[in-house]
């Protein structure tokens, strides 16, 4: 199963990615963030990747409809504001199979970019025409604010 994680970061989740069996797809703004990542890759080589870009959440190196799943933490409160939040959200989407899942966490109040409300990411997966899995979550995140939780199957 292909996985694409957004915002990959210096690689923290590949470890459990790999381990899970997931052909892993890893992208990131950050050159020096990827180049890190990539450094794990002699002790994590397991023939199912991982596989890096170096990329803009807005304008992802990938055909429609390659991957089962992906997974997008700590990038989306990042956005300037509700509009680039819904491109990226659409960006991403569009990569996604029929029932694939997209699996997010973000900061949804204080300490963020931009304080996302959970009505109106609901608005934007009905929009979507996505499929909740799980309803949404917000736990209170270590020195203040709350992380909101999302858990999406993109519908045929």
């Amino acid at each position: 199963m292909r996985l694409l994680e957004v915002g990959c970061g210096t690689g923290q989740n590949l470890k459990t990615f790999l381990r899970e069996g997931f052909h892993v797809f890893a992208v990131d703004i950050d050159l020096d963030a990827v180049l890190t990542a990539r450094s794990l890759v002699p002790e994590l080589k397991t023939g199912l990747g991982p596989f890096f870009a170096v990329a803009d959440t807005g304008r992802l190196p990938f055909r429609k409809g390659i991957f089962e799943k992906l997974i997008c933490f700590d990038l989306l409160h990042w956005a300037r504001d509700y509009g680039e939040f819904e491109s990226w959200v659409r960006e991403m989407w569009q990569t996604l199979k029929p029932n694939g899942i997209f699996e997010a966490r973000f900061r949804c109040q204080e300490a963020s970019w931009l304080l996302v409300e959970p009505l109106w990411v609901e608005g934007l997966v009905h929009e979507l025409k996505g499929e909740w899995i799980e309803p949404w979550k917000e736990t209170p995140i270590k020195g203040g604010g709350l992380q909101g939780s999302m858990s999406v199957r993109r519908k045929s």
